[in-house]
């Protein structure tokens, strides 16, 4: 599973994969999660179909950094968590 890890950042001893950033034990979640790479925002987009553009109702999520997918299809209700949601738990 090792393979679908983008970026990571870790404190301690080097993760059995050897993949991601060291960095200080004393970091803020905010500075983690920059050193993480994860600092970006998960956009909802909608999405269409055909050559129309005719829309699906649906919306895809899309990382602000890149503006790669996420996931493709979710209902226009659901709505994302951010990484600095997430991250502020550890606050």
């Amino acid at each position: 599973m090792s393979h679908m890890v983008e970026t990571m950042a870790y404190a301690g001893e080097v993760p059995w994969h050897g993949l991601g950033t060291k960095v200080a034990n004393d970091l803020t979640p905010r500075q983690m999660m920059e050193k993480a790479g994860c600092d970006w925002e998960v956009k909802k987009v909608p999405t269409y179909a055909g050559e129309e553009m005719i829309p699906t109702g649906a919306s895809a999520l899309v990382r602000s950094s890149d503006n790669k997918v996420l996931a493709p299809m979710v209902g226009d209700n659901w709505e994302p968590v951010q990484n600095v949601e997430a991250f502020d738990f550890f606050t």
